[in-house]
């Protein structure tokens, strides 16, 4: 796995063996950050479900001010720590190791994001996560949510919110959304 554009372009990323976590495919982030361009650019970028981190990494390469990686397991925290060590952004990068909806009620951080990028396992994504970021004022009228899910999955989010824009690549989905 290596990161697409940017500064860190052509760099190598750490993986977990084994199917614990599954990375955004290169096409996929690829076409993640092409749809994005010069948004990301001095953005406060969280990269939530971060796995490996190759998401919020990409974030940084391509301009991101900073980038929170949420993410409950210990080695996939590890890996991320790992990796941002490696390419010298410690100092752009804020990892929080904690699950999801419940880390959103506790978090210590403020930052107002500009962009929030979800990537729940296949068939686990649950409204509750969204409701939490809103009830937390983390989603506000001018943050750009996108959620990468199933192709087949069905997204039932309230009227306060309205899709942008909805991707296909094989069997992933990007779905791009703001708050009303």
């Amino acid at each position: 796995m290596r990161i697409i554009g940017g500064t860190l372009r052509g760099r190598k990323l750490k993986s977990l063996k084994g199917l614990k976590t599954r990375p955004t495919s290169e096409m996929v982030r690829e076409a993640l950050f092409n749809i994005l361009g010069e948004k990301v650019i001095n953005s406060i970028f969280l990269d939530a479900y971060a796995g490996t981190g190759a998401v919020g990494i990409e974030a940084i390469s391509r301009g991101a001010k900073k980038v929170y990686f949420i993410e409950k397991d210990k080695e996939a925290c590890r890996v991320i720590r790992e990796n941002i060590k490696t390419l010298g952004v410690e100092e752009q990068a804020v990892i929080i190791r904690g699950k999801i909806p419940e880390i959103f009620y506790s978090f210590t951080e403020k930052d107002d994001f500009d962009i929030i990028f979800l990537d729940p396992p296949y068939g686990d994504f649950n409204i509750d996560c969204i409701n939490a970021l809103k009830e937390e004022g983390f989603i506000k009228t001018n943050t750009l949510v996108i959620l990468q899910c199933s192709f087949n999955e069905k997204i039932n989010l309230t009227e306060e919110f309205t899709v942008i824009k909805e991707k296909k690549y094989g069997i992933t989905k990007l779905v791009f959304f703001r708050r009303n």
